[in-house]
């Protein structure tokens, strides 16, 4: 009796997130709510820890960090997973957990063709999840079985969707176990992350950080074309290192296009000093908050130019704002130099179109 509600529930999540994503989070945990009301049997706990995946999805405000929670929370439904990226027309290693000693440091060296295994070109070109018996894998299963030497009774495959491409590739088996029990569970849970990334990825664009962004792989970038010679009056400015998108990814380097140089003078007298580098803690900061403060105004656009209309946006949008501000502190605490308020400046320029005093009395 008490998996009927469970049943219930999950094929409702399933319909909701079809609909619009600016209300994405609000009608999953209304519909938890709901199915929340209908008893269950004592210890049945399946409703509590979905939604609290859904929640640490929807927390993770980069790429890497929603993957690796992903991972995580997928690592709670099936007793073994592995991550890869798609890339190429192959799939590579990522990450993984519940295999054999030292497979988490190895994962990032393998490499499938997609066109090789008729079940990676389901997954990843016709966009379909597979749940199938071990036995019935083709030349895949050997390749599976000699991560450990073990060779399970069932294996999934759920696609990972951004902007209608699978991105990635999330790969379960039931280990030990007869069954994989919480496969819907990891089909909801795939199906959002792609939805988050597809978020993360926009507003990435939006805020034009950077020209393209790609989850990091293990194959080596490809070498940067020679710079032009430099003219021998003023010498070409030296290109910018390459940076992380964020500093707790992992570290394959992420590229991206530096700015135009400056145009030139008509007769400098000097060669101009180079111009100091902000500090890369600084520049984390302030990404977390530009980053957070853009999540207010995507999904709050009506209070935000209400708040503009009568000057009173803290008023309006108090619960947000506190909570938002209270998860820049956790993530900035030990970066972020003091005296230093990135995420008020987010909210005057975000929120406030420059002008404080539309914000009203912050308590910050």
């Amino acid at each position: 009796m008490s998996e009927q509600p469970i049943g219930v529930a999950a094929e409702n999540i399933n319909r909701i997130l079809d609909r619009h994503h600016q209300t994405l989070r609000d009608a999953v945990n209304k519909e938890l709510q709901a199915a929340d009301q209908v008893p269950a049997a004592p210890g049945d706990s399946g409703l509590d820890s979905l939604h609290a995946n859904f929640q640490k999805l929807a927390q993770s405000f980069t790429q890497v960090d929603l993957l690796t929670t992903l991972l995580e929370c997928s690592a709670t439904c099936a007793p073994r997973v592995i991550l890869f990226i798609s890339k190429g027309g192959s799939l590579y290693g990522w990450a993984a957990r519940g295999f054999g000693p030292g497979f988490e440091s190895q994962v990032k060296k393998v490499k499938w063709a997609v066109e090789s295994y008729p079940e990676l070109t389901r997954v990843v070109l016709q966009r379909e999840m597979i749940m199938t018996n071990f036995s019935d894998l083709s030349d895949l299963g050997d390749q599976i079985s000699g991560f450990d030497e073990y060779a399970p009774l069932k294996s999934a495959f759920y696609p990972i969707q951004v902007r209608g491409k699978v991105a990635a590739v999330l790969y379960a088996d039931s280990g030990s176990e007869t069954n994989l029990a919480e496969s819907l569970a990891l089909d909801m849970l795939t199906y959002f992350a792609g939805h988050e990334l597809t978020m993360i990825t926009m507003k990435l664009k939006k805020e034009g950080d950077y020209k393209t962004r790609e989850i990091p792989v293990s194959e080596p970038p490809k070498a940067a074309p020679p710079a032009p010679k430099p003219k021998p009056v003023a010498p070409a400015p030296a290109p910018e290192p390459e940076i992380d998108f964020d500093e707790e990814q992992e570290p394959d380097p992420v590229f991206v296009t530096p700015p135009p140089p400056p145009e030139a003078h008509a007769a400098p007298v000097k060669a101009p000093a180079a111009p100091v580098e902000e500090d890369r803690n600084i520049k984390k900061a302030k990404r977390v908050a530009r980053v957070l403060v853009s999540d207010i105004k995507l999904y709050h656009e009506n209070e935000v130019a209400l708040g503009q209309q009568r000057g009173n946006m803290y008023k309006l949008l108090r619960e947000d704002i506190d909570r938002s501000f209270h998860h820049f502190k956790e993530r900035t605490e030990n970066i972020a130099p003091a005296g230093s308020n990135y995420f008020k400046d987010e909210l005057i320029r975000q929120l406030a179109d420059g002008n404080v005093e539309l914000l009203g009395d912050l308590p910050f």
